[in-house]
């Protein structure tokens, strides 16, 4: 098994699962070589194929069944690998998947070797999407907790500390939607306690 890296997918390749880019087969042109065996009258070559049947000795050319084939190189054309795949060590595999559980990126470098590297840190546009988001969650439980006291209120049914709870929550609510305002928005928020 072989690990790789992929700069331009800044993936991980195994080569089990994606292949290896060269395969090696036996050569199509690759003869096996001939030796001679003497055959005294007779006797049978060790397969039984032929028998000395003359008077005298002979010399008989056959495949030499000990050679060992010629193997060449050949492009795999199964290889899922990306051109650029470089190989790693299981060790370093290890290592960078480590590093990226514990919140490191995993990048390549200049020579297209995977290193690990710290995340930006979120731009503006990414503080308010994820403020918005945090602010909107926070709203739909406020808007929750409102409606049966605005209910109890609009009957007339409401007690003393069910009035003091809607104006509690409204508050709160007004308080959410102003957020954007605070100095220091996106980056830095005092958000409203919750009542």
């Amino acid at each position: 098994m072989t690990i790789l890296f992929s700069a331009s997918t800044t993936g991980f390749y195994d080569t089990r699962v994606h292949g290896e880019r060269t395969l090696l087969i036996v050569d199509p042109n690759w003869a096996r070589p001939l030796i001679s065996v003497p055959l005294q009258p007779g006797e049978a070559l060790p397969d039984g194929s032929f028998i000395n049947e003359t008077d005298e000795p002979i010399t008989l050319d056959v495949p030499d069944a000990t050679a060992e084939p010629v193997l060449i190189e050949v492009p795999n054309e199964s290889c899922m690998l990306p051109i650029d795949a470089v190989e790693i060590t299981a060790e370093r595999h290890a290592e960078l998947l480590a590093g990226n559980a514990s919140g490191k990126l995993i990048v390549p470098d200049d020579d297209g070797r995977p290193t690990l590297t710290d995340p930006l840190p979120p731009t503006a546009e990414q503080l308010a999407a994820s403020a918005l988001a945090k602010r909107s969650n926070l709203l739909q439980v406020a808007t929750q907790a409102i409606a049966p006291l605005q209910d109890a209120v609009d009957l007339g049914d409401a007690s003393a500390e069910e009035e003091a709870a809607l104006l509690a929550w409204k508050r709160y609510r007004v308080a959410l939607n102003r957020i954007e305002q605070q100095d220091g928005y996106p980056a830095t928020i005092e958000w409203p306690v919750n009542p």
